[in-house]
């Protein structure tokens, strides 16, 4: 297990610290990376690498969620920074999360995921269409939609309550605090990864408990 921690420290200290900072330099952004958000990728990649060698038995399932968690951690750093999540890091969750859940709950439990979630993406992605001709501004973050589908396919049916309400939880308590602290109005743009990256392991580990 210590070289399992070792590892994913080294992959979130130097590997997903370079990606996010390439995902950002591609984009026209500042990449440099101040070590309190080096600290925090490699926290939330050792986190997951260690609640996925505890709570899950499949090997697979277990690499599957490490590295979805690498990804997060990549993702939180682009959104706290700019207010982006990176296409590319999004499928590359959702193609572990495909590869867990067709492990964890086989074909059948998979494309009853897929099928509702994919529907709610497209419809909310549309309304985001639409009200991008009348006022330039989405409703909800594309990048924040496209994360619905590798986190519902993480959660499961069992998970997916648990992971809604520990992400709506931590968004609303940012939220509440960056208002009270003049950091924020309500016209503000508040980054959802936090919340996100809750869902992810709240949903995932929380029904292994």
């Amino acid at each position: 297990m210590m070289l399992y921690a070792c590892a994913s420290c080294i992959l979130g200290w130097t590997g997903m610290t370079g990606i996010a900072q390439a995902s950002l330099r591609t984009r026209g952004f500042d990449a440099a990376l101040g070590r309190a958000l080096r600290v925090l990728i490699t926290l939330v990649c050792m986190s997951g690498a260690l609640g996925a060698w505890l709570l899950l038995d499949n090997v697979i399932c277990c690499l599957s969620f490490s590295f979805a968690c690498a990804c997060m951690a990549a993702l939180l750093v682009c959104d706290l920074r700019e207010h982006i999540l990176p296409s590319e890091l999004v499928a590359v969750m959702f193609a572990c999360a495909l590869v867990f859940r067709m492990m964890e709950g086989g074909v059948t439990e998979t494309i009853a995921i897929v099928l509702p979630t994919g529907t709610i993406a497209a419809i909310v992605l549309l309304l985001n269409y639409l009200r991008m001709h009348r006022s330039a501004c989405e409703l909800i973050g594309s990048g924040d939609v496209r994360m619905l589908m590798p986190l519902a396919l993480f959660s499961g049916t069992e998970g997916l309550m648990c992971g809604v309400f520990a992400c709506a939880l931590l968004i609303g308590a940012l939220a509440l605090v960056q208002l009270a602290t003049g950091r924020a109005d309500r016209h503000s743009h508040i980054a959802l990864a936090p919340g996100l990256a809750a869902w992810l392991f709240a949903g995932t580990l929380l029904p292994l408990l």
